[in-house]
């Protein structure tokens, strides 16, 4: 509907023309002030905008407005001719459609944060079940079997390096559940960067000899006098820092790659950064980066494990010591550059200083007696550790290696420690006697103890940690058995069955397939089913479990197997 108005200049009083006096308005909202509007149309002799009208019986109206100023014959502003276009049907259908699609914004939202819940939930399950595996399967081997000293040896070490895995995973869980509470606190004192960077490194160097990466420190300890790279903070959470950006560079740099530290001014701060030459970061996931949770990779292929947890740990460390960090990279394959900046203590006195505040020097502070210690949020402080506590080979605060399998042990098969299957005492006859089984499981520990497991029972094993070392094994023998790990870098247990199957058709094969996975849900139990699998087995496999489920398998009568 449009209508035409005719009003006297500076009143708001309308004068009608033609034949719409019936919509006689009672009220206008004008989006500015009535007299700049009119003083806008005498300067420029035009006016355009939307107004909403009311009518006498309350109706609100929205118009498109036209404005022209009508001039005497002196060129003498004398009235106002409006045309009114009624757009309220367009501005409701656009509200409705602007709604929808908050609604539909907040919808997909809302299922993608229900969608990274349960890939968390999935990645949690098997980060915490596939370590559960080698202490519970480890322990109860050496419960109910007597091993020679090296193989109980390697067992107490397996079991021990994956319960401190468990610890680490357990510790940066807590440690996102004190940040979401907001009852994460600091120790804070003067704390020496230098001594945080070196210390560190010499913490994860096994891990980069491990993988031949070249770590090294730029702008040493001789480049800064002790004082003057002192920044309050808590030390331990400031080498824990400084230990995930290491460990994150090493775990995502390939073989003979380098991860570099530099410790640098910039003006009033410390500037740390860590650079790696691995493999990069997406410009899409490189703003998620420090998002809790969040992973390039969550997939049951992805090349690297973990929960997606420590540099959102980094990040809230750093800002609760009033410091920035952020990343940097071109893109995959090009490496990453993480820098965190920190304001030196000096700086620091000198601000307080400034307003009038008492601030101990840093000398009397790093050689004296230690101030009280300072808690974040003006809580109690928790217990500060020694100063003379030593560092541990992994995390300063667990002891924890940054990856599991391999990490210090001797060159081999993949960096895997060769497996011997051991010597017990009082054997039962051996179910498994003159059968071939083929195991597939990436992690190394894992593939261990199902190797001692079925080799115990007369089985004899080929294990590989690869769907490609797997096929290439299919093409050398014809296993009675296979059991397969799910979640594999490169390509998982599904990829690796659907092959199998396709193998079997071309030479006339039947070879029983176990999933063996820390993925445990209904879901993963129909899928591993539907895929091919002939079992689905949760990690923490029990031996006995285990044996009475390959033996069903190959058809042998339950009471020939013997219980481990």
């Amino acid at each position: 509907m449009a209508f035409l108005r005719l009003a006297s200049l500076g009143t708001t009083v309308p004068l009608y023309v033609g034949s719409q006096k019936s919509h006689t308005l009672l009220q206008t909202q004008f989006p500015q002030p009535l007299e700049d509007l009119e003083a806008e149309l005498v300067r420029e002799g035009r006016w355009e905008g939307e107004l909403v009208n009311t009518k006498r019986d309350g109706t609100p109206i929205t118009v498109a407005s036209r404005w022209a100023l009508q001039r005497d014959e002196h060129s003498q502003p004398s009235a106002i001719l409006e045309i009114n276009n009624d757009i309220t049907n367009r501005k409701q259908a656009e509200a409705a459609r602007a709604q929808f699609i908050r609604e539909q914004s907040a919808r997909q939202e809302a299922e993608a944060a229900n969608r990274m819940k349960d890939e968390f939930l999935a990645i949690l399950s098997h980060e915490l079940r596939t370590p559960l595996n080698s202490i519970l399967g480890w322990a109860r081997l050496l419960r109910t079997k007597k091993f020679d000293e090296n193989t109980t040896v390697r067992a107490l070490d397996t079991i021990e390096r994956n319960a401190s895995l468990q610890a680490q995973l357990i510790e940066d869980i807590l440690d996102v559940s004190r940040i979401i509470r907001g009852k994460l606190r600091l120790n804070l004192r003067p704390v020496n960067l230098v001594s945080v960077i070196e210390s560190t490194i010499d913490t994860v160097r096994p891990a980069a000899e491990a993988k031949a990466i070249q770590l090294e420190l730029t702008n040493s300890a001789d480049w800064f006098p002790s004082s003057s790279v002192v920044v309050l903070g808590d030390p331990d959470r400031l080498q824990q820092v400084v230990w995930n950006l290491l460990t994150n560079g090493i775990k995502f740099t390939p073989k003979g790659g380098k991860v570099e530290v530099q410790l640098e001014y910039a003006d009033s701060y410390a500037q740390i950064r860590v650079i790696d030459t691995g493999i990069g970061i997406s410009k899409d996931f490189l703003p998620h980066v420090f998002e809790r949770f969040r992973q390039a990779d969550a997939t049951t292929t992805r090349s690297h494990g973990g929960l997606g947890l420590g540099l959102a740990i980094v990040r809230h460390l750093v800002e609760l010591h009033g410091g920035t960090i952020y990343v940097d990279s071109e893109g995959e394959n090009q490496g990453a550059r993480f820098t965190v900046e920190l304001l030196l203590e000096e700086s620091r006195r000198g601000s307080e200083a400034r307003l009038g505040k008492t601030v101990p020097s840093t000398d009397t502070l790093l050689n004296g007696r230690d101030p009280t210690p300072v808690a974040y949020g003006g809580k109690t402080p928790l217990p500060r550790q020694s100063d003379a506590t030593p560092l541990n080979a992994g995390n300063p605060r667990t002891g924890v290696a940054p990856q599991r399998g391999g990490i210090g042990a001797p060159s081999g098969d993949g960096g895997r420690p060769p497996h011997a299957a051991g010597s017990c005492t009082a054997l039962a006859p051996l179910p498994l006697t003159s059968f071939q089984v083929l195991v597939v499981d990436d992690d190394t520990d894992t593939l261990d103890f199902l190797t001692i497991v079925l080799e115990q029972h007369g089985a004899k094993v080929t294990s590989v940690a690869s769907v490609k070392e797997a096929l290439e094994a299919l093409k050398q023998l014809q296993p009675d058995v296979l059991i397969s790990d799910i979640g594999m870098p490169q390509e998982d247990g599904y990829g690796l069955i659907s092959k199998v199957r396709a193998f079997e058709a071309e030479r006339g094969l039947n070879i029983p397939a176990i999933a063996m996975t820390a993925y445990t849900s209904a879901e993963e139990h129909l899928r591993a089913i539907s895929a091919g699998f002939a079992a689905h087995l949760a990690k923490p496999v029990q031996p006995a479990e285990l044996i009475s489920v390959v033996a069903n398998l190959i058809s042998i009568p339950k009471s020939d197997v013997q219980q481990p």
